[in-house]
């Protein structure tokens, strides 16, 4: 027929936040969303809650909390020396999707999501 059963695959997590990098040159993102100038001040977000996003030209948050006189977050290119880069595990994403247990559609134009 028209249609192909697609192969399961592994369900679209939604991201964190330092998964993206801020898209401002030179700018990191402050968990209070404010934007500051890392290149003037490497500790710019201390007094906004800390990092959130690196700037693009070191777009990776590394795991390791080794700056700013080791109470933030590194950006880095190479996040090997901090410990790789930052994990973005459930605890952490915006939402938790729903767990879909089963998708149907028995007759033409129908469907069914069981969650």
């Amino acid at each position: 027929g028209l249609f192909r059963v697609a192969p399961k695959g592994r369900p679209t997590r939604p991201g964190c936040k330092w998964s993206r990098h801020s898209n401002r040159s030179e700018m990191l993102e402050c968990l209070d969303n404010s934007f500051c100038n890392m290149t003037e001040d490497a500790d710019c977000c201390s007094d906004h809650l800390g990092r959130q996003r690196c700037p693009p030209e070191i777009p990776w948050m590394c795991n390791n909390t080794e700056c700013v006189n080791e109470t933030d977050y590194c950006c880095a290119l190479d996040c090997t020396p901090y410990g790789g880069q930052r994990d973005c595990t459930r605890e952490f994403w915006p939402a938790n999707l729903p767990e879909i247990f089963q998708v149907k559609s028995t007759a033409p134009a129908t469907l069914t999501v069981k969650w």
